[in-house]
């Protein structure tokens, strides 16, 4: 139904768009007024406008949602910050980034938080959200850290050797602080994401394949095997379901997750589950060839992997799109061109996710549709962000990208607005077939052909209503 209000002036109009959402197709134009969508009606029948934007049969999809970003700050700010993260957000047609807790310090106590939020509040030109870490050392904090509007709650199943600083409450000590920390997270009604990785498995196998002089990518894959992932998977599920807690998985990679996932539906408990382009995109002996530059955590897997998730993405096992963007610079790739093991792990992916997921629609492996769920309604859902965000409806925010789609072109990560180029090079070069042509946040056009004209500080932080569970009634099941 296209016809829903009809005032007589708007603020910005964005007329002879192929409006796409999660639920249809058609064409139409889209007012603006004060931020929000104040009119969706056919073009003949567009109220008057401050000023216009012809879309000429492009798409409008709903301003993608980012669930998985890391920007930095603050002691790491120069590796990437809110203000050129943001940016990358912008010109690749993101209205709302949803930003990880370990950075320095991390987000797993008050003063933290409000550290980051400080800094993201002045840094940001597109609107954000926060998650905040819940560990065997934060346990007291997890309720105040919901009253200053946390999104949702992060722990990782193990800890990384050397980055005690950066995990300080955002991992168990053992299994049963672990139960106490998610009993504490189940309270505050948010949901919880695990980074799921067996620790001693891992460090098992980098023992057994270093011995064997195992140094590359293929080594490092070796080390990390689908086990590991999908162990940590089951386990994590098992202690979430008798603590009451809403489990969300992110970068899934392995073929034992979704396994995992299916069992823990088996036992009437629900978790939602997020992947990344890059594992969508690459097998390891596409990354192979990119030495340091394709490492990543969890790794880049075999082919079956991938089927695996693509799989999942279609049956709606895997409801989320997340780029996992984690920049490093190109000193701390290079420092893994002998043995990648001393490499960092992450990819700079938030300016090429969505022009990389259209590519994937172009070549029938989903619609636009479900890639509008993927990227929009769910995250917004999810996080409670839903109907100011994730949707084109009357009342929404006005956060919109409208796409040239079908087209040919090259990604360059010179046209990158990340501060560090070096975690990109996975997506130099690589041809799409869809790109933003114009990003506009809360009304605001911020970026234009890839070029961002935001100012820092326009963005504005998203403090979360209710979360919508992504499945049928009862997908959030307790014991």
């Amino acid at each position: 139904m296209l016809l829903r209000f009809n005032l007589n002036q708007v603020d910005l109009l964005v007329k002879n768009a192929r409006i796409i959402t999660a639920e249809g197709s058609y064409d139409g134009a889209i007012g603006i007024r004060n931020g929000q969508i104040q009119s969706i009606t056919k073009n003949a029948s567009a109220p008057s406008a401050g000023e216009v934007i012809d879309a000429k049969g492009n798409l409008v999809l709903p301003g993608c949602i980012d669930a998985h970003s890391h920007f930095r700050d603050l002691e790491r700010s120069s590796f990437e910050d809110f203000e050129s993260g943001t940016k990358s957000a912008a010109a690749g047609g993101l209205t709302t980034c949803i930003e990880m807790p370990t950075t320095i310090p991390p987000t797993s106590t008050v003063e933290g938080f409000q550290a980051k939020l400080a800094a993201a509040n002045k840094k940001s030109v597109v609107d954000f959200a926060l998650y905040a870490g819940a560990g065997t050392h934060n346990i007291q904090e997890i309720e105040k850290l919901a009253t200053l509007g946390a999104a949702a709650y992060k722990t990782f199943t193990m800890i990384y050797p050397g980055r005690e600083k950066d995990m300080m409450g955002i991992y168990p000590t053992d299994d049963g602080s672990f139960f106490d920390v998610l009993a504490a997270v189940a309270k505050t009604n948010r949901p919880w994401a695990v980074h799921a990785e067996n620790g001693e498995m891992i460090e098992y196998f980098a023992k057994k394949v270093k011995a064997k002089g195992g140094r590359d990518l293929k080594a490092y894959l070796e080390s990390k095997p689908g086990i590991a992932e999908g162990e940590a998977t089951l386990r994590s599920g098992y202690i979430a379901r008798a603590a009451g807690a809403r489990m969300h998985i992110v970068h899934v990679s392995a073929k034992e997750v979704v396994e995992v996932i299916k069992m823990l539906r088996g036992i009437n408990y629900f978790a939602t589950a997020e992947t990344c382009p890059h594992y969508l995109t690459f097998t390891i002996e596409e990354a192979a060839r990119l030495g340091p530059y394709g490492k990543v955590s969890p790794p880049i897997r075999e082919k079956a992997d991938q089927k695996a998730l693509w799989r999942a993405v279609a049956e709606g096992e895997i409801q989320i799109i997340g780029s996992d963007h984690a920049p490093f610079d190109k000193e701390h790739k290079e420092r893994g061109r002998k043995d990648v093991f001393l490499a960092q792990a992450g990819v700079t992916g938030i300016q090429a996710m969505l022009p990389v997921m259209l590519t994937h629609v172009k070549n029938g492996r989903l619609s636009l549709q479900k890639l509008v769920s993927l990227m929009a309604l769910n995250p917004a859902k999810l996080y409670g962000l839903f109907p100011g965000k994730g949707t084109i409806q009357v009342g929404s925010d006005a956060d919109l990208v409208i796409v040239e789609y079908g087209r040919e072109s090259k990604l360059s990560v010179d046209d990158f607005y990340s501060k560090d180029k070096g975690a990109a090079i996975i997506y130099d070069g690589y041809r799409v077939y869809g790109r933003p042509l114009v990003t506009i946040s809360r009304g605001r056009i911020v970026a234009r052909e890839g070029v961002v004209n935001a100012e820092p500080g326009s963005g504005r932080f998203l403090k979360p209503g209710p979360s919508i569970p992504l499945l049928p009634l009862g997908s959030f099941a307790r014991p």
